[in-house]
C-alpha cells in the first residue's frame, strides 16, 4: 500500500536566537497553508517539538480537526539556541559545514546524514499504522537531509534543477514536499519538492537562507 507524506516546512519565524515563534508573515503563511490542506484528505498531523512548527501545526489543527502528534524524530538538524552561548556566526559556520560535509558531527545537533535518517525513521514508523495521508510539520534542513539520503542526484534534478545549487532556498517557508512510500515494497518516490503554489507571491520570502553555499574552513 502507498502512504502519502506531506513534508511541510514551518512558517517564517522571528529570526533571533532560541526557540522563536512565528512572525506575522509566518502566521499568514500558515493560515493559507491550513486552508490548502483542509481541501486534501489528511489522516494524521505530526509536528516537530519546536515552537515554530507547533504554531504552524496549530493552524492546520483548527482546519483539519485532528490531534497534533509531537515527535522529536522530525526536529531540525540543529537549532540556533540549543547552545545558549553560540553566536550567530558560529551557528552559520557549523550549518554550512554540515551541508558540505554530510558526515560531520557538530557539537550540538546532528550530522546531515543522521538528521535525514531520523526523518526516514519517522516516515517508516507512521507508515506502519492504519493511516494513509500524513502531514509532517517540520524544518527545511531535515527535509533537505532526508531528500539527499534517499534519492539519487539525477532523480532530484528532474524535480528541481536548482536543488544542488540553492539547497535550503528550494525549501521555502511553508513549502510542501510530497513523498510516496510503498511500505510493502520498501520504496520511496518523490512526487513534489518544495512547492509554494498554494501561497501568494508576496508570502514567499526568498531573502533568507541559512545555507548559502560558501567556502567553509575545515
Amino acid at each position: 500500500m502507498i502512504k502519502i507524506f506531506y513534508l511541510l516546512r514551518h512558517g517564517q519565524r522571528i529570526k533571533k536566537i532560541g526557540d522563536q515563534p512565528l512572525s506575522l508573515l509566518g502566521k499568514q503563511q500558515s493560515m493559507v497553508t491550513a486552508t490548502y490542506f483542509s481541501q486534501q484528505t489528511i489522516d494524521c498531523l505530526v509536528a516537530s517539538p519546536l515552537l515554530r512548527t507547533r504554531q504552524t501545526a496549530n493552524f492546520l489543527q483548527k482546519k483539519l480537526q485532528l490531534p497534533i502528534c509531537i515527535d522529536t524524530l522530525i526536529r531540525e538538524r540543529t537549532n540556533w539556541g540549543d547552545d545558549p552561548y553560540q553566536t550567530s556566526e558560529n551557528f552559520m559556520h557549523n550549518w554550512k559545514k554540515a551541508v558540505i560535509d554530510r558526515d560531520w558531527q557538530p557539537q550540538v545537533g546532528d550530522s546531515s546524514k543522521v538528521s535525514g535518517s531520523r526523518l526516514e525513521s519517522a516516515i517508516r514508523h507512521y507508515a506502519n499504522t492504519d493511516k494513509k495521508y500524513f502531514v509532517f510539520v517540520t524544518h527545511g534542513g531535515i527535509i533537505t537531509d532526508f531528500i539527499l539520503n534517499i534519492f539519487p542526484r539525477e532523480k532530484i534534478n528532474k524535480i528541481s534543477s536548482n536543488f544542488f545549487t540553492k539547497y535550503d532556498k528550494t525549501i521555502h517557508e511553508c513549502s510542501i514536499t510530497i513523498i510516496k512510500f510503498n511500505y510493502i515494497h520498501d520504496n520511496f518516490s518523490l512526487a513534489c519538492l518544495g512547492t509554494v503554489n498554494h501561497l501568494s507571491q508576496d508570502m514567499i520570502d526568498t531573502r533568507y537562507s541559512v545555507s548559502d553555499l560558501v567556502k567553509v574552513e575545515n
